[in-house]
């Protein structure tokens, strides 16, 4: 018989609210981090691209201000902000929704794996001997003959350490 799925405690986030959560934290994220680095940036690929008098960043940001301004430093960063936060939201958007999605069905698998362990741990697991002494419940002693262990409900003989 399945059980019916049990609904969300309450003021829990559901999957797609968390999801949508943590991307437009990805977004915001993104976002002030182009903003920031966006004319760094802009500096080391007019170096790379070797124009004369630009090999420091230093005379690279001189020559930008001089040209255009203080806004000729964020040239291109509309498209640089797209790009990004749509790439960053979609990204952390699918991959909270299926981390999540992904740990209920681990720990569906992992309730079935534990039921399969202990049932597989039954028949190898040795009986507990009357009078035994140690503290493993009484475990310790000369080995565990097969029709013993049958009789005991072990299906397999265990050599005692």
């Amino acid at each position: 018989m399945k059980k019916a799925a049990l609904p969300p405690k309450a003021g829990a986030p559901t999957a797609l609210e968390e999801a949508s959560r943590e991307a437009l934290a990805a977004l915001g994220g993104s976002m002030v981090s182009a903003c920031v680095m966006y004319p760094l940036d802009l500096l080391k690929t007019r170096m790379q691209a070797g124009k004369p008098g630009e090999h420091t960043l230093l005379r690279a940001g001189r020559a930008v201000v001089r040209e255009d301004g203080m806004s000729g430093l964020y040239r291109g960063l509309r498209t640089d902000l797209l790009k990004c936060g749509v790439l960053n939201f979609v990204y952390f958007f699918a991959y909270v929704h299926l981390k999540r999605a992904l740990a209920a069905r681990e720990a569906k698998r992992e309730a079935g794996a534990h039921g399969e362990a202990g049932a597989t741990e039954a028949p190898v697991t040795p009986p507990p001997r009357r009078g035994g002494s140690g503290g493993d419940g009484g475990a310790s002693g000369r080995a565990c003959g097969l029709a013993q262990g049958m009789r005991m409900g072990s299906a397999l003989p265990v050599m005692a350490t």
